[in-house]
């Protein structure tokens, strides 16, 4: 059980979309809320805000609750962390610095590092921007000197001299190009190496370049004293969480967006022409690298859908979930934005894209969590030791329980009964024993991939 890092692409969010027709705005309504609903119900994150483009028409909703503390729907102008959705925002940045004649995509990390940074080599061959931002770069995707063990701020600590201290020591294990593999690293990388190469901050350029001539006023890397009171506050499993700050790698994950500020971004990819950024948007999109293996294949920054057309990123922090798709032949698109980290807000993504299309589906598949009663809690809390030496240690903070197995970290457990628990973050159960006479757990059962691990509780 490893803890997720940003978001890395879904395996489920591969399937193109067949072709349009018009729904009524009523009917329009009732879809996105059978969709997006039981996401609400289920308690996987405290509100959606969700938005629909078509052909120069938009539409926003907001479902369920800001917080507890702020018991409102969200709108379009909340605030929420994109996450990986920020690398959309790099690759234009990429295609801009392109059309200003800055760098060219094929230009090596040796023009553009700092002359003391020697680049990764693989059999003589450099690493270029253009391969940085499709994710082929063979670079890793998290560096191996960040400490990313914890879903608090992983990222707030890693400056530049532990970013090119790790190019300078790193050996590429195949040549560049030659195999796609997702990386924060080499995002961050190359959003790190635009702002150097003009002279300026990752945050102030994308103030200058993107926000500004696209009328995003609330896109930005740090937000204002009077934007912060809009800011959705992070959760994980129903759990207040940390807000993510980024340093040296700000390109894969650093931005904070609403959801009318980012379908003005799916307008300028529907309609290219009448976008100040007309240039670099063709650029980024007509730019593909097919993905052997897969349905799908990769335009700079975006992903691109079985169909061949569809374009779409996700993204997740430790307590923000995001999903836009664009399809700019039916000239649709869809937002969701999330201030609750699960990847049911990517499949949710997807269905309403395929649904603007006139497919028929149904909502993502989650499981409903039921609250109990602390004591009830309380009488599963110890640890649990299996005849292979392996420890679950259970405890309770408030109304959340929590599971720790023997060197990783202690993740939420959500309640199906009151003896049979589940993981978000893993495909995994945990199921409790309780001797009826003293009413208390005496065992329990670890159920993931397709085996089981029964541990008795320690004395």
């Amino acid at each position: 059980m490893n803890l997720p890092i940003l978001s890395a692409v879904s395996a489920a969010l591969m399937i193109g979309i067949a072709s349009g027709y018009s729904q009524s705005n009523n009917s329009r309504e009732a879809e996105v809320r059978r969709l997006a609903q039981p996401l609400v119900d289920a308690r996987l994150v405290p509100g959606l805000a969700i938005g629909i483009y078509e052909d120069g028409h938009v539409e926003t909703y907001g479902l369920g609750v800001i917080s507890k503390e702020h018991s409102v729907a969200p709108d379009a102008h909340t605030i929420y962390e994109i996450g990986s959705v920020t690398k959309v925002f790099t690759s234009l940045l990429l295609a801009e610095a392109v059309k200003r004649g800055e760098v060219s995509l094929d230009t090596p990390l040796s023009r553009v590092l700092p002359p003391d940074v020697k680049p990764p080599k693989r059999d003589g061959q450099e690493i270029t921007l253009e391969q940085l931002a499709t994710h082929s770069s063979g670079l890793p995707r998290i560096p191996s000197n960040m400490v990313a063990d914890s879903l608090v701020n992983p990222y707030a600590d890693y400056g530049r001299d532990k970013l090119f201290a790790f190019l300078n020591g790193y050996q590429i294990p195949r040549k560049p190009g030659a195999e796609w593999a997702y990386s924060n690293l080499g995002m961050g990388l190359l959003g790190t190496l635009l702002a150097d190469k003009a002279g300026s901050s990752y945050g102030n350029l994308l103030q200058e370049r993107i926000a500004k001539p696209l009328a995003m006023a609330d896109t930005t890397v740090s937000l204002s004293s009077k934007q912060l009171p809009r800011l959705a506050p992070p959760h994980r499993g129903g759990l207040s969480v940390s807000n993510w700050d980024f340093a040296a790698l700000a390109g894969c994950g650093a931005v904070r967006s609403t959801v009318s500020d980012l379908l003005k971004l799916v307008a300028a990819e529907v309609d290219p022409a009448s976008s100040p950024l007309k240039a670099s948007i063709q650029l980024v999109s007509q730019r593909r690298r097919a993905i052997p293996g897969v349905r799908w294949s990769m335009a700079l920054g975006w992903m691109i859908a079985g169909d061949g057309t569809t374009l779409w990123h996700n993204g997740q922090t430790g307590g923000y979930s995001s999903s836009v798709f664009v399809n700019p032949g039916l000239k649709k698109g869809v937002v969701v934005l999330a201030n609750g980290a699960d990847s049911a807000v990517d499949v949710l993504g997807e269905r309403l894209i395929q649904a603007l299309a006139g497919m028929k589906v149904q909502p993502p598949k989650v499981r409903r969590s039921i609250p109990l009663a602390e004591a009830q809690l309380d009488r599963l809390a110890g640890d649990y030791l299996s005849t292979a030496g392996l420890t679950i240690t259970i405890t309770r903070s408030g109304d959340a329980l929590f599971a720790q197995l023997t060197g990783q970290a202690a993740l939420h457990i959500h309640a199906e009964s009151a003896t049979r628990f589940f993981y978000r973050e893993v495909d995994a159960d945990l199921q409790f024993d309780i001797d009826p006479k003293t009413d208390r757990a005496t065992a329990v059962t670890l159920f993931q991939n397709g085996k089981q691990l029964r541990c008795l509780r320690k004395p």
